[in-house]
């Protein structure tokens, strides 16, 4: 049996490779490919994706927590963000992989393309007009250009882990540096492109 599903109605994988006997099914994010096809990220849980088609049906599963270290191409440790990135001729899955620090990108086919450098816990995305803003928990939001070189990193205050664990545990307001980020955990560009 089965014993959680994601609000829309898609199933978790039964006694299949995502998900993991004991390892609660805790998705953070998903993202939709041209052919409506949902990958969703268990960031919370086993770390896998799993894909399903336009009618929920599962397709297959990739990621996870690998048999190394984790930190291997194609393994993902707190797969935090998704998009379908349609900023070249073929779409391609960015992973906010948080905990390995680092994005990966994916073929739409779950096989491991390369590692995009620059974050240090990557958590999320948002493109607009080929440039794409990644919120990072280590107290920044990086801006990558199309080909996924840093442009520039927002607010970078430097802070240890538990700097940033103090200063977001105080309730004096007056603690947050202005101009700095605080374990940002979005970003996105508004209409006008800010």
């Amino acid at each position: 049996g089965l014993d959680h599903r994601l609000s829309n109605g898609i199933e978790a994988l039964p006694a299949r490779p995502g998900c993991v006997q004991g390892i609660p099914y805790r998705p953070t994010n998903v993202a939709i490919a041209p052919n409506g096809d949902v990958y969703v990220g268990d960031g919370y849980g086993s770390s896998y994706i799993t894909v399903y088609d336009q009618n929920a049906r599962y397709k297959f599963t990739f990621g996870g927590k690998g048999q190394g270290t984790g930190k291997e191409l194609g393994s993902l440790n707190t797969p935090h963000g998704l998009m379908v990135d349609l900023r070249s001729s073929t779409p391609v899955l960015l992973v906010a992989d948080r905990t390995n620090n680092r994005i990966q990108r994916f073929a739409l086919s779950g096989d491991a393309i390369d590692i995009v450098e620059g974050t240090n816990l990557p958590c999320h995305f948002h493109e607009r007009q080929g440039v794409v803003v990644v919120p990072d928990l280590a107290n920044r939001v990086t801006v990558l250009n199309r080909a996924n070189g840093v442009i520039l990193h927002l607010g970078d205050a430097k802070y240890t882990n538990e700097q940033r664990r103090d200063i977001r545990l105080s309730e004096d307001r007056g603690v947050f540096p202005a101009g700095k980020f605080v374990s940002p955990h979005s970003a996105i560009f508004d209409h006008a492109g800010n």
